[in-house]
C-alpha cells in the first residue's frame, strides 16, 4: 500500500514536469500607460478636460479618454497612451483651473501578449 502511494506521487510529479502551457493573448491593443485623473482636495474624477501626454525621448503620445464612469459617461475616470509600446515615459497632465501635474520615470513592461499596462494616479492640486 505504502509502495503504490508513492509510486503514484512520483507519477503526478513526473507528469507535472512535462506539462505545457498553453494560452493565447488577446487581439486587443492595450495601452502602456493608463492615468487617473483626480481633484487633489475632494478625490472626485476630473479626467473630462483635462489634457496631457507621455513622453520618452522624442516619442510623444497624446493621452486620450480611456475609463469612464458606468452610470455617467460623461465622467472621465481616466486617460490613455502609447499602445503597445513598452518604456520609460514622463508623464504629463494639465487642467484649467489646476497644476499641471508631472511624474518621471514611469517604466513600462512587456509580457507574451504585449505591454503590462501601468496605472498611475494623478491628484491634481488646484491654482491658488
Amino acid at each position: 500500500m505504502r509502495i503504490s502511494c508513492l509510486f503514484a506521487l512520483f507519477v503526478v510529479l513526473v507528469g507535472c514536469g512535462g506539462a505545457t502551457t498553453n494560452y493565447s493573448c488577446p487581439a486587443v491593443a492595450k495601452p502602456a500607460v493608463v492615468v487617473e485623473v483626480r481633484d487633489a482636495v475632494t478625490s472626485s474624477p476630473i479626467g473630462a478636460g483635462s489634457q496631457g501626454f507621455v513622453r520618452e525621448g522624442g516619442y510623444t503620445d497624446p493621452l486620450i479618454p480611456y475609463e469612464v464612469k458606468q452610470s455617467d459617461p460623461s465622467v472621465i475616470l481616466s486617460l490613455q497612451a502609447a499602445l503597445n509600446r513598452p518604456g520609460t515615459y514622463s508623464v504629463e497632465v494639465q487642467h484649467q483651473g489646476y497644476q499641471t501635474w508631472t511624474a518621471t520615470g514611469v517604466r513600462v513592461t512587456s509580457d507574451a501578449c504585449g505591454v503590462v499596462t501601468m496605472r498611475v494616479r494623478a491628484d491634481l492640486v488646484p491654482s491658488a
